[in-house]
């Protein structure tokens, strides 16, 4: 039928084209009408209820291809992918059956092949054309690769704005009101995307008002300026504030008529203050070792005990981590128990001293060696019961050592319910317990330096006074001895007789000195030193004083052994000379933190007015030495005790 349609409409088209074209079924005899059809935009092509192509123009030509004779006669599927053809023969039968016009853009994806065999999308608008040979269908057929390969490039660019961690804001100046934001912006703020789209900054930006904001933005849209920077604060859904970074941008209009719209991206930069807070603050505590480590330098070099060193160490590292207390303490000889005797800030475990248990979780800390935190109060032992530390909220415990021995202990601790010491916090106590070792290192060397150079001067001082002034003071005597033959009168020879018995004396006590500072020389038990110095005063006073030593006496540290065994010799030479004694006792205690030797006798006490003379003086002088204090006091049953105290 459709070849006999055409064979009755050749003619005349022949004659109106010049026998190359084929008039529509509808009247073609204008030319006009058919001129129009040909330079039309679109590829326009017309087909009878079979789908039989039946005209067609030169922009369908061009865009599938094909000369026009190739397609008069044949299927309107030829110009369709091979996959959709059978689809588009069933598509066509159900528009047979209710023909209407159908704009180009219906919300299909159609696809056209061209005679290649290569594939472009085409958007396609239908309208039906009655006569009496039947229904024929119109079809426009546009190409549209240029707008889909736009859209494509549209999609890329905001999936990309989209996969943009930082919020993307567009909203216009006038209104305020947000006309694009990225799920950045959605996942930054919590809100849906709908929801921020009928919002505008005002209702994200809780520092920010309406005036100042468009005061902010006024350099943008006057062009005075191409970018604006600044910080606020970001509310979120939740209600919760965040810091954040805007860059905010007003590019150019497109278009004369377009209006032009603020770009804001918007950067949480919570990490960044955290960081830059961190790096403050180990910046801060880089200052405070440095700090720490001239002010030790000051201290050791003016000879200061180890012990002021340690704290300073306490009272830093209180203030620069933030700790509500810092300790320094020391194992007992059993290693049992950490006696705490320096503590600074806030008292976490009652009156001092303090001892805290070793128990297995503490003690494997001692043993390691290295700076241990507890995040929440005591550790637990093997079988998961806590240890008993005095110690209710997190804390940290940082061994110290000498030439790899433990000679102290810092413990740092703070309330309970306050945060646990985190790593960097823990690196500083680590830097002060290495500060603290060499500090006690150097104090040692110092210590051992002084020692080295007292022993030397003693013995210089031991051999002259053996060598020079013992021989002196026995040739006086002996010459004065001498006199007693020349006859003179008994007065004058009992006189005599007297200065030669002191000088003697004087010999004896000056060998009892000669031999205490030899004592200290030999590198023997300090209970050992002490028995032998009293029982080397047995042959002046007529018997053996009575010792008590402590159990813990050989811990005893060497500043204090120097001034404690010529304090016994000088207390028990007073003795010896003014007391007229029958017996003494040498009493020796450790309570917690000081040194109390106590020399007690039975003789004629002591004249007040005769204090000074009698060696009071030097034993003051030996317990200020050690910061300590010396007093002589009579006592109610007779004779007298002298009380001297150093600390530990």
């Amino acid at each position: 039928m459709a070849e006999q349609r055409l064979s009755e409409l050749a003619a005349d088209e022949l004659a109106e084209s010049g026998g190359d074209r084929l008039r529509p079924l509808v009247d073609l005899s204008e030319s006009r009408i058919w001129r129009m059809i040909e330079s039309a935009p679109d590829g326009m092509v017309m087909a009878d209820e079979q789908g039989v192509i039946l005209v067609v123009n030169s922009q369908l030509e061009s865009m599938f291809g094909y000369r026009r004779e190739e397609l008069l006669g044949r299927k309107v599927e030829e110009l369709l992918p091979d996959r959709f053809r059978q689809i588009h023969a069933a598509h066509r039968t159900r528009y047979r059956a209710e023909p209407q016009v159908r704009l180009m853009g219906a919300g299909l994806e159609l696809s056209g092949r061209r005679r290649d065999g290569s594939e472009f999308p085409v958007e396609v608008s239908l309208s039906p054309v009655s006569d009496e040979h039947g229904v024929a269908v119109i079809a426009a057929v546009r190409d549209i690769s240029d707008r889909v390969a736009a859209e494509a490039h549209a999609n890329l660019i905001r999936a990309t704005i989209d996969a943009t961690h930082d919020g993307v804001f567009m909203f216009a100046p006038d209104t305020l009101r947000f006309s694009y934001v990225n799920q950045g912006a959605v996942n930054q703020t919590g809100y849906s995307r709908d929801e921020l789209l009928t919002m505008t900054p005002l209702h994200i930006a809780p520092e920010l008002t309406r005036d100042s904001f468009v005061e902010t933005i006024a350099p943008l849209l006057n062009d005075d300026t191409s970018r604006l920077t600044m910080r606020t604060v970001q509310r979120m859904k939740t209600g919760d504030d965040i810091p954040v970074e805007v860059l905010l941008e007003c590019p150019p209009a497109s278009h004369p008529s377009a209006q032009r719209v603020v770009v804001a991206l918007v950067r949480d930069i919570t990490d960044r203050i955290e960081s830059e807070a961190e790096r403050e603050r180990q910046q801060r505590w880089l200052q405070g070792l440095s700090d720490i480590r001239i002010e030790l330098r000051t201290q050791l070099l003016e000879g200061r005990p180890a012990r002021e060193a340690l704290e300073l160490i306490c009272t830093r590292a209180r203030g620069i981590i933030g700790a509500d207390m810092s300790a320094v303490g020391r194992l007992d000889r059993t290693q049992r128990v950490i006696q705490l005797d320096t503590v600074h800030g806030d008292p976490l475990f009652g009156p001092m001293p303090v001892t805290i248990p070793v128990g297995a979780a503490l003690r494997a800390v001692l043993d390691a060696r290295r700076p241990v935190a507890f995040e929440h109060g005591p550790p637990r032992d093997e079988s998961g019961v806590r240890e008993t530390t005095g110690f209710a909220g997190p804390f940290v415990v940082a061994p110290l050592t000498i030439n790899d021995e433990l000679a102290e202990i810092l413990i740092c601790g703070r309330q309970p319910g306050r945060p646990p010491f985190d790593a960097t916090e823990m690196h500083f106590v680590e830097s002060l317990a290495q500060q603290a070792n060499a500090a006690l290192q150097l104090a040692r060397a110092q210590r051992d330096q002084q020692r080295l150079t007292l022993l030397e001067d003693r013995e210089r001082i031991g051999r002259d006074l053996h060598d020079m002034v013992i021989q002196r003071i026995f040739a006086a005597g002996m010459g004065l001895d001498a006199l007693g033959s020349y006859g003179l009168p008994p007065a004058a020879a009992d006189k005599i007789r007297g200065i030669v018995d002191d000088l003697d004396t004087a010999i004896k006590e000056l060998r009892s000195t000669i031999f205490g500072l030899s004592m200290l020389d030999a590198p023997r038990p300090l209970a050992v030193q002490i028995r032998e110095n009293v029982a080397a005063h047995a042959d002046r006073l007529g018997f053996t004083p009575t010792v008590a030593l402590p159990d813990d006496i050989e811990s005893i540290p060497l500043v204090v052994v120097e001034q404690l065994l010529p304090t016994i010799n000088e207390a028990l030479s007073n003795v010896a000379r003014h007391a007229d004694a029958t017996n003494a006792a040498v009493v020796i205690r450790r309570d917690g933190n000081e040194l109390t030797v106590e020399v007690t006798d039975n003789g004629n006490g002591i004249d007040e007015a005769q204090l000074r003379g009698r060696g009071l003086g030097n034993l003051e002088a030996r317990a200020r030495r050690v910061g300590g204090t010396c007093r002589i006091t009579n006592n109610d049953t007779g004779g007298a005790t002298v009380t001297w105290r150093a600390p530990l």
